[in-house]
């Protein structure tokens, strides 16, 4: 889960503006953090789950090997070096979860990472808790992070925006499965539709997602949004600007007759993680 060259936080950081200056090393009994699942595929989502008090601030520890560290928070109580820490406040369900993913990297393959969390008091006196521990091990299939294998059909796949024009395509697909057009120019926002067909104003086109996107944000191709298990043969994304203007499309395969790698890239998207039908 940790810095970006490992797993990803698909949620935006907020800077930390509480300071402990004690800490209980035992842990809070009031918290739980679990990680799901606890072995991952390269390529494939982890969701990172903390349950406690309603609106407390926490701080997320996320590391990945032996050796001890200082943060701004005081010594972790575990002998793990910080690789990324969150900061935020658990909302009134009391569970927070962080939708991640392992990243499409064979030198993963067997590497556990490590999650605790920071609990601070509200009570002013600063005091910290510490809670439980979670671990997630990458693992290689050894189909060097190809999707399609063993007849496997995606039902979701999760992307990046990341601003780029046609020229950035690098992907597994023949060149005739794929199109790619325009240039939306690392503009900061885009409203993005991905649809069956490649045209908006197409009257039997089928929607899996329409919304604004930031750069470098995420977002899901899931075929349960048009009550489906497995997507359809041809995607489209397409990116407007703010005005409704197409700035850039792309089409490739999403039946797995053709491969889907981990960071295939499309033009402006970057496949980042795929769930089965």
């Amino acid at each position: 889960m940790l810095r970006p060259s490992f797993l990803a936080l698909l949620l935006v950081s907020l800077s930390a503006s509480t300071q402990s200056f004690a800490e209980d090393c035992d842990g809070d009994a009031g918290y739980l953090l679990t990680a799901s699942p606890p072995v991952a595929r390269l390529g494939d989502p982890v969701d990172v789950c903390l349950s406690g008090p309603p609106n407390d601030t926490v701080l997320f520890m996320l590391s990945g090997g032996p050796g001890p560290v200082d943060t701004p928070v005081g010594s972790i109580c575990l002998d793990v070096p910080l690789m990324l820490a969150y900061s935020t406040a658990l909302p009134d369900t009391g569970q927070l979860c962080l939708p991640t993913y392992m990243h499409c990297v064979p030198a993963l393959d067997g590497v556990t990472f490590y999650m605790q969390f920071v609990s601070f008091a509200t009570d002013g006196s600063g005091r910290a808790g510490r809670s439980n521990l979670a671990t997630v091990t990458g693992q290689d299939d050894d189909n060097g992070c190809n999707f399609c294998v063993k007849n496997t059909k995606g039902r979701m796949l999760r992307m990046r925006y990341t601003g780029h024009d046609c020229s950035a395509s690098h992907h597994s697909q023949s060149a005739s499965a794929v199109t790619c057009e325009g240039d939306p120019a690392f503009a900061p926002s885009v409203r993005v539709v991905v649809q069956d067909k490649p045209n908006l104003t197409d009257g039997h086109r089928r929607v899996y997602f329409d919304g604004i996107v930031g750069l470098d944000g995420i977002f899901d191709i899931d075929a349960h949004a048009i009550g489906r298990n497995r997507l359809k043969g041809e995607t489209w994304i397409l990116a407007l600007d703010l005005n409704d203007q197409l700035l850039h499309r792309v089409g490739f395969h999403t039946s797995c007759s053709e491969p889907l790698h981990g960071y295939d890239q499309f033009g402006a998207f970057s496949l980042l993680a795929f769930v089965p039908e």
